[in-house]
């Protein structure tokens, strides 16, 4: 019933499962159109807030779903920055190390290949220390925390999140840069 609704509604369900760790569902829907929403609504109260804007910086999303990539995109877009993607941390990885220029890397933290997310998180902090990153999951923190094996804590946006929450957590991070 729910895959049901989800796809008359034109959106899209995934599903990941883990031995040891679980199963996670996310369920996509489409966006409002912008003529229909008024600029920024995203707070609770359904009153209309000032979402930050990027200044043009560089964000690459590093997401294998490609529907949940292409959102993200747009997302990313919509609030300001420009958008590279990849669709695992392995290409994320070398287009870093062939030159790419950017701001901040924004990875889901399950990925196919030799890496995942917080792999790639750990790499760039070893190698490409200015470079800011925030991860994604779906998943629980208890579970999240569980599965990442390295010692550095990482900024983790949970999935669903709001365009307001995505704002603020990229003015956050690239706040440094910004003032640089």
């Amino acid at each position: 019933m729910v895959y049901g609704f989800v796809c008359q509604s034109g959106g899209h369900v995934t599903l990941y499962s883990e031995l040891g760790l679980g199963t996670s569902f996310g369920l996509y829907f489409p966006a409002l159109p912008h003529s229909t929403v008024q600029s920024g609504t995203d707070a609770p109260n359904g009153r209309a807030s000032v979402l930050p804007q990027g200044n043009g910086e560089t964000i690459l999303i590093v997401e294998d779903n490609p529907k949940v990539r292409k959102l993200s995109s747009e997302r990313i877009r919509d609030l300001g920055f420009q958008a590279l993607e990849a669709e695992s941390s392995d290409q994320a990885y070398q287009m870093l190390k062939a030159g790419a220029q950017v701001d901040l890397a924004f990875s889901d933290l399950v990925m196919p290949g030799a890496l995942n997310g917080s792999d790639l998180a750990a790499k760039v902090s070893q190698e490409i220390p200015q470079l800011k990153v925030l991860l994604t999951s779906g998943y629980a923190s208890n579970v999240i925390t569980l599965g990442l094996a390295h010692e550095r804590p990482y900024e983790i946006l949970h999935k669903p999140y709001r365009q307001s929450e995505l704002a603020r957590r990229l003015q956050a991070l690239l706040h440094d840069v910004i003032d640089a």
